[in-house]
C-alpha cells in the first residue's frame, strides 16, 4: 500500500540497503511491481530468520490473520504496525503475547518524506529497540512519540486533516 512504499522510499533514501529490505507479498500482481519500482526483495512466502524488523504494513481487518501466520516464527524480532485502529494490546494478543511491539501512524505526506509519525511503544520494550523504530520511521519525516496510545488516533487525525486544510486555504487564497 501507499505506506509501506513510503516507509521503503524513505529507508532506501536515507541510505538503508535494498538488500536488507525483504517484503512479503500474497499478490503476484504487486510481486512483480513492487520489484519494478522500489528494487527490493519481494516473497509471497514467510521466511523473517534473517530479519530484524517486521513492518506490519497491512489493512486493519489483515492484521490479525498476518500475526496469528507470524507468530510462531517471531524470536526477538521488532514488531510495527501501522494498522489504523489496531491497538498493541490485540496485536501482542494475536501474537501469542509478544511485546516488541511499536504502533505507529504515518501520515500521507511520508511519501515525500515530510510525513508526522505519532509512535506509541509498551513499557517492556527496550531503549535500544525503540531506537530503530525511531530511526526507521524518521526516514519518512518527523516522529513524535506518545505516553498514551489512546493519544495516537488524535495526532493522526490532526496530522492527516491538517495538510487538507493548508491547501484548502492556500488556494482560497490564490482565487480571492
Amino acid at each position: 500500500g501507499n505506506i509501506a512504499q513510503a516507509i521503503i522510499n524513505g529507508l532506501i533514501k536515507n541510505n538503508y540497503s535494498k538488500n536488507d529490505i525483504h517484503v512479503l507479498e500474497i499478490n503476484p500482481v504487486q510481486i512483480s511491481k513492487i520489484e519494478s519500482e522500489l528494487g527490493v526483495s519481494v516473497s509471497n512466502s514467510i521466511d523473517m530468520s534473517d530479519d530484524s524488523i517486521i513492518i506490519l504494513a497491512v489493512k486493519p481487518n489483515q492484521i490479525e490473520l498476518v500475526c496469528k501466520n507470524i507468530r510462531l516464527r517471531i524470536k526477538d524480532h521488532l514488531v510495527i504496525s501501522v494498522a489504523a485502529g489496531v491497538k498493541t494490546e490485540k496485536i501482542c494478543q494475536w501474537l501469542g503475547g509478544y511485546k516488541n511491539i511499536v504502533r505507529a501512524m504515518p501520515n500521507l505526506s511520508a511519501k515525500i518524506q515530510q510525513g508526522i509519525t505519532a509512535l506509541y511503544v509498551n513499557k517492556d520494550i527496550s531503549s535500544s529497540r525503540k531506537e530503530e523504530a525511531n530511526n526507521i520511521l524518521k526516514s519518512v519525516g518527523k516522529v513524535i512519540w506518545l505516553d498514551d496510545e489512546d493519544k495516537i488516533d488524535a495526532v493522526t487525525a490532526l496530522s492527516g486533516s491538517g495538510p487538507a486544510y493548508v491547501f484548502m486555504f492556500i488556494e482560497a487564497l490564490i482565487e480571492a
